[in-house]
């Protein structure tokens, strides 16, 4: 065996000696000696698809290669030997072409030509320019139109470039794990199905594009696209100088040659852990034997990484088995197919899927069973490299202990009778066969026999019984790539209605798949009836409680996931009511009423494929502003040749930092050593680690921040950088451990934060004050309330109430907060008799989830001096923090941002809690340090959307006119103010929507807990705000027996109303809005064709909604509403270069600023560079949020580009009148000369035969006459100037000091808010057909109308409305925060901080029909245009995401419609999000009620 590990890496042999056992591939690839960065570390888990890479193997016999995409955070470096690996590096190039005017001044330090001077050397290398420019414009056009000579991959990646093409990327984070794994397909199956390439991307998360672009530029290479696809594909441009770029004809997979190194044993020992690789089935037996006493672990895929990433680290020897021959290939006969242990899931998927097309075999077989439950494990990704052997192994070691993994085929490979061949190394026996569900049996009773067991093969059967059903179903918080909350595989033999034989086995129930003896038993005792089902319901929901408390004692110890007993056991009682449906639809159909069908259908992977339909009017007069241009730097984003701030070089002196975290809500906290819980000195700790942890440096703490810095930051003044004896929250930052690597630093501050922090009760509170606060029904009944004002900034405003002028609110009822009861009341208001309906709402709350996680680079500079890289949205508050840390003058810090890997209000306040230990870490140690986070300790940390509780009392009469609507809202701050009265002000000041009510009221309050603090999230608490007053629309329209769609409509707001905060709506059309999508989302027609529906189907049902929504613009504060901008022009060649302070962070803010400045200055894209932020250059930058970067960034732009464009103007006429005309066209500066084109014209030299613009030769003239070619300044924004005057600030006499926080009683009430600029008037509607009995739901479509005014990009608006409503989609639905509760171990801690438990929306949970339109603003032409809008544009970033509500309310109208048919109030309570667990418990359906059966 050798101790070397050896593989190809994009075409070139890599040999590495003795690499470390747990050196994962992703930190090879981008660790600085390789630089290979374009794969990205989304999760770690395997759950993202971000450091997506093609793995290549050779086939022993044939030779032949096999291309696997894989997740590269996964695959351990010593597994590799032998093998070939391709990043998206290797599989193309990314080459600008050559400029279009390229240009040169003669310009040297004591000489300089005349201006229009061209020399022959310059002039040849236009000339060369041009020529190859032309060559490139050929191959492009001619690999577009598919006629690339054959075989040529000379060019960029074509997938790359038609996933940019089509306006597939924003942030660019995962692009390239996109196009990595759609590489893979096309190689692997060169004709894909639409359906095929849908398909292979349940293992790829997307945050901001909402996947619908990706998806269109992907599917282009499909088989069945069509010409009515192309037809409707949105047509994005490029910038002119990279529309020459050049896709080859297909991706590059570079390959060794064929003498390279073939997979062999080695042994590599590293650290004192060992990898080992046996060539055979003896050799394996051999090493377990050999180390039977130590921590050993079989490996293969190591895709158990992801979730049990502890238990591969502590195994001390890892034998990788992928080589063993025995545990390989597979064999199909009559009966059984014999697959080999090692078989992968795409290969075990690929096999069944040839049997069920030989053997023409249904989905309700056994092979359609495993089949389907193989496609439901995982996404494609880990298929591609998960084993079978493995998944089952994951079930049957955590049997006793850790966390029980809930396997979807080893339930239904139990079910169906399945058998293993299994091997028991350590006695060298001989192999035996049993059946699975034996060998669970032998775990079961003793889990030691598993050591030393080896599973050699399985042996499935494939013979399908004419009589048999077999069905197999699951239900997780997401479709796709989730694991099961519960599972199940039945199997009924029927003769008619008589069942011959059953079986039932469920997972998720216990810890392994597990049989329901007595439902089984039950079901054999007679005819199968669904009249008799309450019976067997009852039977089951008894022995699945029983199972449940039997496990109860051994789950008390895993992570609180957040699912109810209650809900396992309604699943189960599902389960099988759709098994029997199933099972006699097939048998005994004129048995099952034909409303039930449907109930007895799998819909998994059946429904149609998403598409959808763009529209938006241009203003061609207004080019190059107005055409759907995508981004700038797309192609490079799609290419991984896009430097983040994870990416950012370092110098070799540079070192790594990772946070220590609490792992206590509340206490007081101390450093000790390992085994000992005695207090020591951080320098105590520093030097234990030093001398027992190699690569460590240094353990930073608050101590290490200068006297005159500040530590406590953030809004409220109140948030430690790091912390200072207490400890307010799990997660929050404790110090930072620096060492030599990045993984060292992770794993020495994870070890420092199990094992070497203390914790004790905190004891100078009061006792009532002592135990955490968890919740906002906890802090509402402690009194948990923020002040208002603070003695450590009691400058903050926040608006507690806001009341209409003159609203009469003595009918409304607000009294017990923490009352959920629904009331309906006939009350008497302004005269007319009104229903008034009270109820309440919840939403949660929600991570931002972006795929680059909170990073900083600190580098000390010369002359004390740092720049600083943050991720960031706000280059001014981080500027901020780094002086106030260090307590230093501003000017010597420098904040550079570079594109930001997704931000969504993230990347705001709390990113100062990243960017100030860096800091303070680099100032300590005098050495560059690189803070990036894992995604686990971030979601920890930083802090998420404000989750809200609120009550209502909504008055409504007969006719659907709302008399008043009184809302108290309670929002959860977490442990720190931050900027929840910013977040909560902005809720007040939306919360009116869009509906004029004349007796408005609505109150909130901010609620501490012991939990990250709550931060800013796009759509800055307007989400929560519109669930709760849009609901309380809802409830009123039922109970005034009216469609909600129509009271919303009644109540619209017109032109020249006025909020219930005093500012006039002057320029209002939401009606023109609504009446335009209520027309084309064919509402009317579409709710007709859902009252069909659910009348033919009772237990799936559809519901439908529409609703508007008002957004304001701006941030209500005039400070803020300002940008500065720097804007300089370069005599050489008459090129432009912008500085400016808007963050790009996906949105395509500088694409846009370019094209307003392509259109101010007349002056091509090419000739245009608009910079990231740097203070250096632009100070003070408001930072990029509320929607205002892009707006704010391009009208400090365009105004400064007018400037310029005048003075050059003023100075060519000046020319003109100075030295005449013909002095003028003989130096090719008469711009006036030619119309509209003016000094975009082209103009050849007659003399040089070069071309160049007007432009260029009048800029080179300009420089020579000294005239100023630079333009900076801060341009204010204009339109929110006033204060905004209707509102209620809490009086002093109610603010409470609460323990920690001291009221600052000389402060003023009140504080700056100001009106918003402008307002957006949108709408959306939204289709969902929910399965009644398990709470899934699926959104069948979606038509938004956006009012962008005059949109500045169509393709880029249309992203971000896609983009923002699919995060919202997420919010109302998926997105589940769950905390491990109170009492129980770990109490307080955030469980869903991965891939692993958090769903963000996957590529199936966009509607299936998704059709955006930019409202065609001439519709509303009598309406005039606001002029603080920069070239009629509006903001984009942040309503399309509210609009997601209208998905929430299509949810409760098909759980409403559900529960009428059942007899039940159609006035009900449902939180969001609305997860699969809480539409379930809505819908309130007991299956062992006889009442159910009634149709």
């Amino acid at each position: 065996m050798t101790d070397t590990v050896s593989f190809y890496l994009n075409g070139e042999r890599v040999t590495l000696e003795n690499p470390a056992p747990d050196l994962l591939l992703i930190d090879y690839l981008r660790s600085p000696d390789v630089g290979l960065t374009g794969a990205k570390k989304g999760c770690g888990q395997g759950g993202c698809g971000a450091c997506t890479v093609i793995l290549s193997t050779r086939d022993a016999g044939t030779g032949e290669f096999t291309h696997r995409s894989i997740n590269s955070c996964l695959r351990p470096v010593c597994s590799l030997d032998g093998l070939a690996l391709t990043t998206i590096e290797g599989t193309g190039e990314t080459v600008r072409p050559a400029p279009e005017h390229l240009a040169h001044q003669l310009a040297y330090s004591r000489t300089a030509a005349p201006a229009v001077y061209v020399t022959s050397r310059e002039a040849d290398a236009a000339k060369a320019a041009s020529q190859s420019r032309a060559e490139a414009r050929t191959a492009t056009a001619r690999a577009l139109d598919d006629v690339s000579p054959e075989g040529e991959l000379t060019g960029m990646n074509p997938v790359a470039y038609r996933l940019a093409a089509n306006n597939g990327t924003q942030c660019g984070y995962c692009t390239t794990g996109f196009v990595m794994n759609m590489c893979a397909l096309l190689d692997r199956q060169p004709s894909p199905t639409k359906r095929q390439i849908e398909d292979a991307f349940d293992g790829n998360l997307c945050r901001c594009t909402g996947y619908r672009p990706i998806l269109t530029g992907l599917e282009t290479f499909a088989d069945d696209w069509t010409p009515v696809d192309e037809e409707h594909r949105m047509k994005c441009l490029t910038e002119e100088a990279l529309s020459a770029m050049t896709p080859a004809a297909g991706a590059r997979i570079p390959l060794p040659p064929d003498d390279g190194p073939a997979p062999g044993p080695h042994r590599l020992v590293s650290g004192g852990r060992v990898w080992v690789r046996p060539a055979t089935l003896a050799e394996l037996g051999a090493l377990l034997r050999e180390f039977d006493d130590m921590p050993t672990r079989m490996v293969n895929g190591n895709t158990s990484y992801g979730v049990y990433p502890d238990e591969v680290r502590a195994a001390e020897v890892l034998i990788d088995i992928q080589l063993v021959p025995e545990l390989l290939g597979h064999t199909v006969g009559e009966q059984w197919a014999d697959v080999g242990a090692a078989t992968t899931y795409s290969e075990l998927i690929e096999l069944l899927d040839r049997v069920r097309s030989d053997r023409d075999l249904a989905e309700n077989t056994a092979v359609g069973a495993m089949w389907l439950m193989s496609r439901r494990t995982a996404g494609t990704i880990v298929r591609n490299a998960a084993t079978l052997a493995g998944n089952t192994m994951l079930v049957l070691a955590h049997v006793e202990d850790g966390e029980p993994f809930p396997s979807d085929l080893l339930t239904t490979l139990v079910a169906v009778g399945a058998e293993v061949t299994v091997w028991q190394a350590l006695t060298d026996g001989e192999p035996r066969r049993l059946p699975l569900a034996e060998l669970v049996g032998e775990v079961l009773a003793d889990p030691a026999c598993l050591r030393g067991l080896v599973i050699l093969r399985y042996h499935l059967p494939l013979v399908a019984d004419d009589d048999e059903a077999v069905f197999a179903q699951k239900v997780a918080l997401r479709d796709v790539n989730a694991h099961s909350l519960v599972n199940v595989t039945t199997a009924l033999r029927l003769d008619g209605t008589v069942v011959e034989a059953a079986t039932v086995v469920f997972g998720g129930i216990a810890p392994v798949p597990w049989h329901a003896e007595a439902t089984e038993e039950r079901l054999r005792s007679g005819p199968l009836s669904l009249d008799d089902f309450p019976l067997l319901a009852a039977t089951l929901r008894d022995e699945v409680r029983a199972e449940l408390s039997r496990w109860r004692d051994r789950m008390a110890s895993v992570p609180w996931e957040g699912i109810t007993d209650t809900y396992r056991v309604d699943l189960a009682v599902s389960f099988l009511y759709k098994a029997i449906v199933n099972a006699l639809v097939a048998f005994s159909p004129e048995s099952v009423p034909p409303r039930d069908w449907s109930a007895g259908v799998s819909t998994w992977g059946r429904w149609p494929l998403s598409g959808g339909r763009q529209s938006y009017v241009i203003q061609d007069w207004k080019a190059p502003v107005s055409q759907p241009y995508i981004k700038l730097m797309a192609f490079y984003q799609a290419t991984g040749k896009v430097t983040y701030t994870h990416e950012t070089p370092v110098s070799p002196r540079a070192v790594n930092a990772a946070f220590v975290q609490s792992r206590m809500p509340l206490a007081d906290y101390h450093f000790r050593l390992p085994h000992s819980e005695d207090p020591v000195d951080r320098a105590v700790l520093a030097e234990f680690l030093t001398a027992h942890r190699p690569g460590f440096v240094a353990l930073v703490g608050h101590e290490e921040l200068p006297d005159h810095g500040i530590n406590l930051q953030g809004m409220g003044g109140d948030q430690p950088l790091l912390a200072q004896r207490r400890v307010s929250y799990v997660g929050q930052a404790i110090a930072l451990v620096v060492a030599e690597t990045e993984q060292q630093a992770h794993d020495i501050a994870a070890y420092v934060t199990e094992r070497c922090v203390g914790y004790a009760a905190v004891d100078d509170w009061p006792p009532e004050w002592r135990d955490p606060v968890l919740s906002i029904e906890q802090a509402i009944e402690l009194g948990s309330v923020f002040p208002d004002y603070p003695k450590s900034a009691s400058f903050n405003s926040h608006i507690w109430r806001i009341t209409r002028p003159d609203s009469d609110l003595s009918w409304s009822e607000l009294d017990d907060p923490l009352d959920r009861a629904v009331t309906v009341r006939s009350v008497t208001v302004d005269g007319i008799e009104c229903v008034v309906v009270g109820n309440t709402q919840s939403t949660g709350g929600q991570a931002h989830f972006y795929l680059e996680t909170q990073a900083c680079v600190v580098e000390p500079m010369d002359g004390d001096r740092w720049r600083v890289v943050p991720s960031t949205q706000s280059p001014m508050e981080m500027h901020q923090t780094a002086a106030m840390a260090l307590g230093v003058e501003y000017h010597r810090v420098e904040v550079d941002v570079p594109q930001v890997g997704g931000g969504y209000g993230g990347k705001t306040e709390q990113a100062r809690f990243v960017v100030g230990p860096a800091l303070v870490a680099a100032n300590a140690l005098d050495r560059p340090v690189r803070l990036v986070l894992p995604r686990d300790a971030d979601t920890a940390m930083i802090g998420k959307r404000h989750a809200v509780y609120g009550r209502y009392q909504v008055a409504i009469d007969r006719t659907g006119l709302l008399h008043g609507l009184d809302t108290a809202m309670w929002a959860d701050g977490g442990a720190f103010y931050d900027c929840s009265f910013i977040v909560t002000n902005c809720l007040q000041l939306r919360a009116d929507n869009a509906y004029q009510v004349a007796n408005f009221r609505n109150q909130i309050d901010v609620c501490r807990t012991n939990k990250a603090p709550s931060t800013a999230f796009r759509s800055f608490g307007d989400v929560q705000g519109k669930l709760i007053t849009e609901n309380a629309i809802d409830d009123a329209a039922f109970a005034a027996g009216l469609d909600p769609v129509d009271v919303r409509e009644k109540n619209l707001y017109k032109r020249g109303d006025v909020t219930p905060f005093g500012q006039s709506l002057t320029y209002c059309y939401m009606r023109e809005v609504w009446s335009y999508l209520r027309e084309k989302s064919r509402y009317d027609e579409r709710r007709a064709r859902v009252a069909t529906f659910n009348r033919e189907n009772r237990w799936r049902k559809q519901g439908i909604a529409m609703m508007p929504v008002k957004y304001g613009s701006g941030y209500n504060l005039v400070q803020l509403e300002q940008a500065a901008v720097h804007v300089a022009v370069y005599a050489g060649d008459g090129s432009v270069v912008i500085h400016q302070g808007g963050v790009e962070m996906g949105q395509g803010l500088t694409t846009r600023v370019e094209q307003v400045a392509s259109y101010v200055l007349n002056v091509p894209f090419d000739l245009l560079r608009i910079e990231l932020p740097n203070t250096g250059v632009v100070p003070n930058p408001t930072s990029t949020g509320a929607s205002t970067g892009t707006s704010y960034s391009a009208e400090a732009v365009k105004q400064a580009c007018e400037r310029l464009r005048g003075r050059l103007v003023e100075f060519g006429y000046r020319m003109l009148e100075e030295n005449g005309p013909d002095w003028c066209c003989a130096n090719q500066i008469d711009f006036w000369n030619y119309g509209k084109q003016g000094w975009a014209t082209p103009l050849t030299n007659p003399v040089t035969n070069t071309t160049r613009l007007i432009w260029q030769n009048l800029v080179q003239v300009a420089y020579q006459q000294r005239v100023d070619l630079v333009v900076s300044g801060t341009v204010p924004m204009t339109g929110g100037e006033d204060p905004v005057p209707a509102l209620t600030y809490k009086p002093m006499a109610e603010q409470h000091d609460i323990p920690g926080v001291e009221v600052d009683r000389t402060a003023r009430p009140g504080g700056a808010v100001d009106q918003f600029c402008d307002f957006t008037y949108s709408a959306a509607c939204a289709t969902v057909e929910v399965d009644i009995l398990t709470g899934e739901v699926k959104v069948l479509s979606a038509d938004i109308a956006y009012d962008i005014g005059w949109s500045l990009n169509p393709a880029l608006d249309i992203g971000q409305v896609e983009g923002a409503f699919v995060q919202g989609i997420g919010y109302v639905l998926t997105e589940d925060l769950v905390f491990q509760p109170a009492g129980t171990p770990g109490e307080g801690r955030l469980n869903t901080v991965n891939t692993w438990r958090y769903k963000p929306p996957a590529v199936t949970t966009i509607p299936l029909e998704f059709n955006t339109h930019l409202f065609p603003r001439d519709l509303a032409a009598d309406v005039p245009e606001n002029p603080a809008n920069v070239l009629s544009a509006k903001e984009v970033g942040e309503p399309p995401l509210v609009l997601a509500t209208s998905v929430f309310l299509a949810v409760k109208d098909a759980v409403r419609a559900s529960r009428l048919e059942r007899g039940l109030d159609g006035l009900f309570r449902m939180d969001a999000p609305a997860t699969v667990q809480e539409v379930r418990r809505a819908c309130a359906v007991d299956l062992s009620l006889n009442q159910e059966r009634v149709s």
